[in-house]
């Protein structure tokens, strides 16, 4: 099952703000040094930003994030919680979840669908400890 990564508009314009400035400036001023730096940006952004993802196999999630990615065993997972915290993740939202697996790994993510997130999980590991704030 894939699950879509859940935006925040906050985000969206700090992170397409300056590109669309440099594009605007570059278009109107015509400077192409610009639009070298510009497009390949924009590029990465919009990989970042619409290449973010969650997918559930029976055995297995990957996270992916842009041209980044992770992949762990779901029998590895011990427990789900809600999080707002600012740590780096594999999520374009606030409005977060913290898995934790083996000893002391932790993921990150944001996923548009998040009760459905959990549920999948929770029936892929029966196991899964699903904890409050």
């Amino acid at each position: 099952m894939l699950f879509p990564s859940k935006r925040d508009r906050w985000l969206g314009a700090v992170l397409w703000g300056p590109v669309v400035a440099m594009l605007a400036i570059a278009a109107h001023e015509g400077f192409w040094e610009t639009w070298g730096i510009a497009l390949p940006t924009a590029a990465f952004i919009g990989w970042l930003w619409w290449g973010t993802n969650y997918t559930l196999t029976p055995t297995v999630l990957k996270i992916r994030c842009g041209p980044f990615w992770q992949t762990g065993p779901l029998s590895a997972i011990h427990a789900v919680r809600p999080t707002r915290t600012l740590l780096s993740g594999a999520a374009l939202s606030l409005d977060r979840l913290l898995i934790r697996y083996g000893t002391r790994g932790v993921a990150i993510v944001s996923p548009q669908d998040r009760d459905g997130f959990v549920r999948a999980l929770e029936a892929r590991c029966p196991k899964i400890e699903r904890q409050s704030r």
